[in-house]
């Protein structure tokens, strides 16, 4: 970090900014001053204000409305706990979208909401003129946003720029005060500026409509200089630069360059990725807010795991009336989703801005930003260090090192590649440890009898919110520990889940905490050192700890994953949640789930069976819900284990307010009459041939169309919206050919599953619900639980297993069965399923006798 003279410290002009590195090149300054003693010159790849003494009042006008020294505007450096939410600011709705014309879908880099936007408000006169920035290449002159009310300018503008953009043009047609009405399109940086302006000279925000970009670093325009350095031929001229095209390869898009000798080439995306650490702004380290909380309305690319799709779509935040009252008006031109702007953060990795605030508490102690900070400070070393590393890397951007940059990535690649080595060897010898330590804490438990505990926390492993049938099955096991124990705490051991925002996490009764390997490695505690350094959730050990020692039992919900069909490594942190109950001598309890085959390889076996013949005897009751689990289970115990059905097929109505704190709104999708739902798996579309699965999903489509139903194709995991889309659009113009594409809760799919006709589904968890609603199903599965499930309901004869390769007329010819008998069916499924509600569930066998 720079050490600066006292002067420069005092200084009232945006010298300070420039000499601090904070600007961000948006000419506010220059635009505004009222002696027009400001010009912008080039210097280290960018825009810097460069201020006239002689005409210089020193007003102090300039650094007042410079957002580049205003590195807190929100005062976030006054908050006294840190947490992810107040990087997210206001929000009224938040959505995943994407344009309904495709032919701007296609020339904008994520979802083309913005452009279609603003190309209606501008094409019915709402407003004036837009200010867009169109730049196909750098001319030595400042790129700057330019009002217009042509369609075609809006088109040519789209796509992003990551270059420093100026709001000159923005500042000199506010300062007309004319009453025209202006959208204005900008990063957060450009929109705190212009709004700080505005402020100062009074100028109503009325006629304004701010829609604002998420922004993750602004480039120097050197990086344009380098990829032609690096990827021109001699002789050749740059006609055009893309940092992003969704040419050949689509959504997140590569960088494309075109040359005067007609010559065009595509960059992967991974090249731009890594030269960001050296051609950001400086200022860009201190940034606060990456998701535009000053907008009306802001838009980024839609990163949200599940929902990438290769013509791209965007996340949407409405976050004042005025963008809530516009964007209502216009929501015929989208295709969207509601969606939990936690969500949207989680995926956007706010996290990182934490990072960002270290920084900005750094440079506002050190050189007295803030009249409201002391300069007494203690100076966290570790964060300087980290500071320092990043500005180093600035500096050769700045300076165009190219020697220095070409240099650090080629060691980085090698570093990566040794990384690989070394984790892969790590892998290997892991397995070793493990197996050392679950032996070494099996010989200490030996000497100990596990005591009736008393504790107060009750812990759920294997469940999470993601997958909704994992959804289900916590809900289910949360209801029922709540049933029976009201004043215990439950907490669900998710990672994933721990990664949502609080305001998401808050709405649920129970606790949510991380448990990822690494975690359950150090709170083992023996010989991880050798593997486990570094922690994301090092700080939450001791919480953990606490939680793990005063619990009652645990409870593992995984569905399916103890079998060497997901890996020796899958295996191990299976094994590892029971070897941890064990430490602590807490009860351990196996819900009913898949378990095995157990066909490691050889090396492997040699290590893990020993493991599974110790720890499958540690858990007080082990439910299996097959019979061939059964058998691969009492290879290694038998005293404890017997076959049970899947929790949610027993469950009775759920009581909402055992699994939420507080009301929430279920979204009421009613279904046709006379419907039958497609409800696909990745995992099975993993395992055949896409092109024939799609063949088929396509001709028993047809076969339903000619039977008179409407088809419903249903989203039952975030992993399979691509797949129902693309069944979808094999009927692109066939109005009974639906798709419910929403992130729907578990209680909402079963409550649309359960009007259908009967269903031809993939996901377990849908058949369950199909199932315990007395809905038939048509199942195409992959694995011994969905047999065993269709043959307890007396169903075998619609299964049809895809291991064994697909015989399309075998599955039409069980459909036509279907069609034709499914009112029987469901009566021969609410008659198995009589039975098997009288039937004492694993709750009451197990919890029956606890008070």
């Amino acid at each position: 970090m720079k050490k600066l003279s006292v002067d420069t410290i005092k200084q009232i002009t945006v010298k300070k900014t420039r000499n601090l590195d904070l600007c961000v090149s948006c000419e506010i300054c220059a635009a505004a001053c009222p002696e027009n003693a400001i010009t912008m010159e080039y210097e280290n790849g960018q825009f810097l204000p460069k201020v006239d003494d002689e005409n210089c009042i020193e007003c102090g006008l300039c650094i007042e409305i410079c957002p580049g020294i205003d590195i807190d505007p929100l005062g976030l450096r006054h908050e006294k706990a840190v947490s992810d939410d107040m990087f997210g600011g206001h929000c009224l709705e938040s959505y995943t979208a994407y344009s309904n014309d495709w032919r701007i879908r296609e020339i904008s880099t994520s979802g083309g909401l913005i452009t279609n936007l603003a190309v209606e408000l501008i094409k019915n006169k709402e407003f004036d003129a837009a200010f867009v920035l169109a730049l196909d290449k750098f001319d030595g002159k400042p790129a700057r946003l330019k009002p217009t009310a042509e369609i075609d300018d809006i088109f040519n503008a789209a796509k992003s720029k990551y270059v420093p953009a100026s709001v000159y043009e923005v500042i000199k047609n506010l300062k007309v005060r004319d009453g025209r009405r202006y959208i204005i399109i900008g990063t957060p940086c450009q929109i705190a500026g212009i709004k700080k302006f505005a402020k100062k000279f009074n100028i109503s925000e009325k006629e304004l409509l701010f829609l604002g970009l998420f922004c993750d670093k602004t480039l120097n325009f050197n990086i344009i200089r380098y990829f032609v350095d690096i990827y021109g031929k001699r002789g050749e001229k740059l006609v055009k630069f893309e940092f992003r095209t969704k040419d050949k390869y689509g959504w997140p898009g590569n960088s494309k360059l075109l040359f005067d000798s007609g010559r065009e080439l595509i960059v992967d995306r991974s090249v731009r990725m890594e030269l960001k650490r050296f051609f950001q702004l400086n200022r860009c380290l201190f940034c606060l807010d990456k998701l535009n909380r000053m907008a009306d309305i802001s838009f980024g690319d839609c990163y949200i795991e599940g929902k990438g799709d290769f013509n791209g779509k965007s996340s949407v935040i409405i976050r004042t009336e005025k963008g809530r009252e516009v964007f209502d008006k216009y929501l015929c031109l989208f295709s969207l989703e509601r969606e939990n702007v936690s969500t949207i953060m989680s995926s956007q990795h706010i996290v990182e801005k934490r990072d960002s605030l270290e920084y900005a508490k750094l440079l506002i102690k050190r050189y007295n930003l803030y009249p409201d900070v002391s300069l007494e400070m203690e100076t966290d070393n570790k964060v300087l260090r980290k500071l320092s590393a990043a500005q180093k890397h600035i500096r050769w951007g700045q300076k165009y090192n190219v020697n220095k940059i070409r240099l650090s990535l080629f060691l980085s690649k090698q570093i990566t590649k040794l990384k690989a080595i070394y984790r892969n060897i790590g892998k290997k010898l892991l397995v070793g440890v493990v197996a050392i330590e679950g032996f070494f804490i099996h010989l200490q438990g030996k000497k100990k009898r596990v005591p009736e505990h008393k504790g107060e926390n009750i812990i759920i492993v294997g469940g999470n919110l993601l997958n909704k049938g994992a959804q289900a099955m916590t809900f289910t096991t949360v209801d029922e520990m709540k049933k029976r124990f009201p004043n215990k705490n439950i907490y669900l051991l998710s990672t994933e889940d721990f990664k949502r925002g609080e305001n998401e996490k808050n709405i649920y009764s129970f606790n949510i905490l991380p448990w990822d390997l690494v975690t359950k490695l150090r709170l083992l505690g023996f010989g991880n050192g050798l593997f486990v350094k570094n922690n994301n959730y090092r700080h939450l050990e001791s919480k953990l700890r606490r939680v793990i020692a005063d619990a009652d039992f645990f409870i593992d919900i995984s569905g399916y994953a103890l079998s060497s069909q997901w890996g020796v490594y899958g295996s191990i942190g299976y094994l590892l949640n029971i070897m941890i109950a064990k430490k602590y001598l807490i009860p351990y309890y196996i819900f009913p789930q898949s378990l095995g085959p157990f066909d490691y390889p050889l090396m492997h076996k040699i290590f893990l069976y020993p493991l599974l013949r110790l720890y499958l005897a540690y858990p007080q009751k082990i439910f299996v819900r097959e019979k061939d689990g059964l058998k691969w289970v009492h290879k290694f115990s038998k005293n404890n284990v017997e076959k049970s059905y899947d929790i949610v097929l027993q469950r009775k109505e759920l009581n909402l307010s055992n699994v939420y704190k507080r009301d929430v709104h279920f979204r009421d999708i009613k279904i046709e009459p006379n419907s039958v739902a497609i409800i696909p798996n990745l995992r099975v579309i993993e395992r055949v041939d896409r092109d024939e699965i799609y063949t088929t999903y396509t001709l028993l489509i047809n076969r339903l169309l000619k039977a008179q139903k409407t088809v419903y194709i249903v989203r039952h995991s975030y992993e399979d919206l691509e797949i129902c889309k693309k069944i979808l659009s094999f009927f692109p113009s066939n109005k009974n050919v639906k798709l419910i594409s929403e992130d729907l809760s578990a209680i909402e799919l079963e409550n649309i599953i359960k009007q259908f006709d009967f269903v031809i589904a993939s996901r377990y968890h849908s058949i369950v619900h199909a199932y315990k609603n007395c809905v038939p199903a048509l199942v195409m599965g992959w694995a011994v639980k969905y047999f065993e499930l269709l043959d307890d309901f007396g169903q075998l004869d619609y299964f049809f297993d895809c291991r064994n390769g697909i015989n399309i007329k075998e599955i039409e010819n069980k459909l036509d069965k279907m069609i034709h008998n499914y009112k029987t069916e469901k009566k021969r499924i609410a008659d198995k399923l009589n039975v098997l509600m009288n039937e004492r569930s694993p709750f009451d066998k197990t919890f029956s006798l606890k008070k």
